[in-house]
């Protein structure tokens, strides 16, 4: 996406249709942990189908925020 990243496409779409519940994932191995804050949900790289099974389960499952 040259010109936007996956955090401005997520703020824009939570801006667009408030309540979408959104799910980060890092682009690059453990690490850019710090630049998530604490009330996002976000899965670090590398990570296993079930990791992820679960992680999606967890943010659907998850009261709107």
């Amino acid at each position: 996406m040259p010109r936007l990243g996956g955090v401005g496409l997520a703020q824009s779409l939570a801006l667009r249709h408030p309540g979408t519940k959104l799910l980060y994932i890092s682009g690059y191995p453990a690490g850019s942990e710090s630049i998530i804050a604490d009330d996002v949900h976000y899965l670090a790289k590398p990570f296993t189908p079930m990791d992820l099974l679960r992680k999606v389960r967890e943010v659907l499952d998850a009261p709107e925020r």
